[in-house]
């Protein structure tokens, strides 16, 4: 007897398994399926019925080009500045290379200092505080480099001077005996005068040292004073009595 041949087992389809032949291409759609809904566009309201002063809706651009040319309209301009600095720059330096320009220099033929007119006072000095014995103006002068002017001024009391007892006998007995020290305080104004040209005056105020009577009529030793600029000290200058 001739043997049947024995049939191949069915194999077994892995899970997930789709048969290609019932795939649908992409893109497919069924037509017995209805059509998918179609979206208008929102209906603009007649002009009538809109608010007045209030703008129409503005559409939108596709594709949003505005921001890259702006961006490039920007970096075109820093491109161009940057060029003209550059080339504003090496033109000076060749313009210094080639003509070298020099800072100009001064010369002062002559300079003077030109004080204005001015009061001298003066005071005794005493234990009990110094006792003003009067003041007298002096004129203007124009002092020149490394020289020395002598200004006189006298000094006298617009009226009487009224102390106490014990202040006025210390001051007879001393000035009878020429210890009596006075002080004396200039007050005047001065400025530099250039050519004929004097500049604006500031006002400086001179405290001499007390110096006593018998030394003021001396050989003229030098007498310490000490100038003041606008409230400010300066350095102490000697002036010949």
């Amino acid at each position: 007897m001739a043997e049947k041949p024995t049939a191949k087992p069915a194999l077994q389809k892995p899970p997930g398994y789709r048969d290609p032949a019932l795939q649908k291409p992409p893109g497919y759609r069924d037509p017995a399926l209805p059509p998918p809904p179609q979206r208008r566009p929102p209906a603009q309201l007649h002009p009538a019925f809109r608010h007045p002063g209030k703008p129409l809706p503005r559409r939108r651009r596709s594709g949003g080009g505005g921001a890259p040319s702006l961006r490039r309209a920007l970096c075109c301009a820093l491109a161009a500045a940057l060029a003209l600095t550059l080339a504003a720059a090496a033109a000076a330096a060749l313009a210094y290379l080639y003509y070298q320009p020099r800072l100009p220099s001064f010369l002062l033929l002559s300079i003077a200092l030109e004080y204005g007119p001015g009061e001298a006072a003066v005071a005794a000095e005493d234990e009990d505080g110094d006792v003003a014995t009067g003041a007298g103006p002096f004129g203007g002068f124009a002092q020149a480099r490394r020289s020395a002017t002598e200004v006189a001024a006298a000094a006298s009391a617009a009226s009487a001077v009224v102390v106490d007892e014990g202040v006025g006998a210390r001051l007879r007995a001393r000035f009878r005996s020429k210890s009596v020290r006075f002080k004396v305080e200039v007050r005047t104004r001065v400025g530099i005068l250039v050519g004929g040209k004097g500049t604006w005056k500031v006002p400086i105020r001179v405290e001499c040292s007390p110096v006593s009577l018998k030394r003021a009529q001396g050989d003229g030793d030098p007498i310490p004073c000490r100038i003041y600029w606008f409230k400010c000290k300066s350095d102490s200058v000697n002036i010949i009595s």
